[in-house]
């Protein structure tokens, strides 16, 4: 009984906000001239902030250093445990488009909002769709914008990462972007695969992981970056949950680290 009513709550408020914040981010799209749309991105990660205080009991925390606006652009990518991810993801405070499932731009006002804010819409069934998202995050990424990847495509069942898709590494090396790997750790207990109950899981880590540089000199190929990527992830993703020991240093190649 307690998991409905929370749910219900949690649900029916983010609603309620999301008819409002709807109306601002119209207000802002029409009056910003911005071709990156920054305004309207930034308020759409405020509205996602938002729903992490609908209970005074959650507690999201971000580790490690975030980057700034002058240290240029990252591709992000993270982990992807449930739909808690983008809500608690917003909480980062780091400007950047994210690459999501079209299903997710044909939710009524919320989906919208997406769009709105100039995030990049993905069909996972189609190829050609897929290299058009990639042509327009590297367009971002040339102006400096970071873009935020889910490279596992689809949310995990247990936690544990998935296989990583090529693309957002094929962009890094492509464009000479460094990799930003970022580690969510509670979300998949708060709100599991396929359900719309919120369990009484009440705290949430977001850990940023040191950035590796793409360059061709110390990546054979995209699959190699793919990997090395994959396992530090799932590394730190050990650490945090107390199955595997501390590393003095983060596993990888540590000459790929950005200085």
């Amino acid at each position: 009984m307690a998991s409905f009513l929370r749910s219900a709550w949690v649900w029916g408020a983010t609603a309620l906000l999301a008819i409002f914040e709807f109306g601002v981010m119209a207000a802002i799209v029409l009056l910003d001239r911005d071709p990156l749309r920054r305004r309207a991105g930034r308020f759409l990660h405020w509205c996602g902030y938002m729903i992490t205080r609908l209970l005074p009991s959650w507690r999201v925390l971000i580790e490690g250093k975030v980057p700034r606006p002058e240290d240029g652009a990252f591709i992000v990518v993270s982990n992807h445990q449930s739909h808690a991810d983008i809500p608690v993801l917003s909480c980062m405070p780091l400007d950047c488009k994210w690459v999501a499932k079209k299903e997710l731009f044909s939710i009524p006002v919320v989906g919208w909002m997406f769009g709105m804010a100039g995030q990049i819409a993905v069909d996972r069934k189609d190829s050609r769709a897929g290299a058009k998202a990639l042509i327009q995050a590297a367009r971002y990424l040339q102006q400096g914008m970071p873009v935020l990847f889910f490279p596992e495509g689809t949310r995990s069942r247990d936690g544990d990462l998935l296989r990583f898709q090529d693309g957002p590494f094929r962009l890094a090396l492509k464009t000479g972007t460094p990799i930003l790997p970022v580690v969510i750790e509670g979300t998949g207990k708060l709100l599991q695969r396929n359900s719309l109950l919120f369990t009484n899981a009440s705290e949430f880590t977001v850990r940023v992981l040191n950035p590796i540089a793409a360059d061709r000199e110390s990546w054979a190929d995209a699959g190699a970056l793919r990997d090395a990527v994959h396992a530090r992830m799932q590394h730190e993703l050990d650490v945090m949950r107390g199955v595997a020991p501390e590393a003095t240093a983060q596993p990888g190649r540590a000459d790929a680290l950005v200085s």
